[in-house]
C-alpha cells in the first residue's frame, strides 16, 4: 500500500487545494498527510489554519500535521515518513499538476516489484528526475538515517540523501517517468520570506542550508562522490541516528493488543 505525503504553506493554499482534489478524483480512499510551515519568525496565520482546518476535514482520510513555527523541509519530509501508516510513501510538493489517473497504479507496480527487505530500487525512487515527487520507503529511511534536520530551512537536503544513497549501494536511486505529473514550480514565487537567500538553482534558496552542506557537513574531495552536488566531495560530519527508536516502535507495535 501507498500513501501520500506533501508540504505546504500560506502562499500555496489554493494549490494545496489543487492537487488534493486531483488526487482525490483519481482515489478518495488513499491517505494523505499534509505537513503545513509557519513563515519563519512571523505569527501562524489564524484565518489560514481555520481556512486549511475546513478544507481537510471535509476531505476523506486527510490529516494535517501543523508546524506553528517555522521548521526546516527534512523535519516535514520526516514527519510524514513517520506518521505514514504505510511501508511506503509518495511525497509530493504542493504546487504540482497531478492528471492521471494511472500515477498511483504505476508506483504502486513498482513497489510490487520489491526483492529484499531494503531493496535499492524500489525503496526510494524519484518521478520524472525530480525530487519534487518522490517515494520512499520507513526501511530505507531508517537505514540512511532519516532526512538531516540539521539543514534548519530548505535546500541540499535531496543532495545530502543521494550522496548516503550512493555510499550504500553505490549508485544513485533509480527513477520511473509517468506522464500527467509535473511541477507549476516556475509559474509561482518562492523567495523566502525574512530569511537570508541566495540564487541557485533557477531559484532563491536559503544561504544557511548550502553553506552548512558544502562548508562544514562536506569537504571538496577528487575522492569523493559527486550525486547532485556542485563537485566531488566526502562528508567530514557524520550523520546521527536522528529517530533512535523508530525500529523499536515496528518490532513491539504488535504486543500494545490486549490479551483477553
Amino acid at each position: 500500500m501507498l500513501s501520500i505525503g506533501i508540504t505546504t504553506f500560506k502562499r500555496r493554499f489554493e494549490l494545496l487545494k489543487s492537487l488534493v482534489n486531483s488526487i482525490k478524483s483519481f482515489d478518495e480512499n488513499i491517505e494523505i498527510i499534509i505537513t503545513i510551515n509557519a513563515d519563519y519568525e512571523q505569527e501562524f496565520d489564524e484565518n489560514y489554519r481555520k481556512s486549511l482546518c475546513e478544507f481537510i476535514s471535509s476531505t476523506k482520510n486527510c490529516y494535517p500535521v501543523f508546524f506553528p513555527s517555522f521548521t526546516s523541509l527534512s523535519k516535514m519530509w520526516n514527519t510524514l515518513i513517520l506518521h505514514s501508516t504505510n511501508e511506503h510513501i509518495l511525497i509530493l510538493n504542493d504546487d504540482l499538476i497531478f492528471d492521471n489517473e494511472n500515477i498511483i497504479p504505476e508506483i504502486l507496480n513498482k513497489i510490487s516489484n520489491k526483492k529484499n527487505e531494503i531493496d535499492s530500487n524500489v525503496d526510494l525512487f524519484t518521478i520524472n528526475n525530480s525530487w519534487c515527487h518522490f517515494v520512499i520507503s520507513k526501511k530505507m529511511a531508517y537505514k540512511l538515517k532519516y532526512f538531516d534536520e540539521r539543514l534548519l530551512a530548505w535546500g541540499e537536503e535531496d543532495g545530502d540523501m543521494v550522496w548516503r544513497f550512493i555510499k550504500e549501494f553505490g549508485e544513485p536511486p533509480t527513477n520511473i517517468n509517468i506522464e500527467g505529473i509535473r511541477n507549476l514550480y516556475e509559474g509561482y514565487d518562492i523567495q523566502p520570506q525574512n530569511i537570508d537567500s541566495e540564487k541557485a538553482c533557477r531559484a532563491f534558496r536559503p544561504k544557511f542550508n548550502r553553506h552548512w552542506a558544502y562548508k562544514h557537513k562536506y569537504k571538496k574531495s577528487i575522492l569523493g562522490i559527486k550525486g547532485m552536488f556542485d563537485y566531488t566531495c566526502k562528508r567530514v560530519i557524520k550523520d546521527e541516528q536522528q529517530y533512535p527508536y523508530e525500529k523499536f516502535k515496528w518490532e513491539n507495535k504488535d504486543k500494545l493488543i490486549k490479551i483477553v
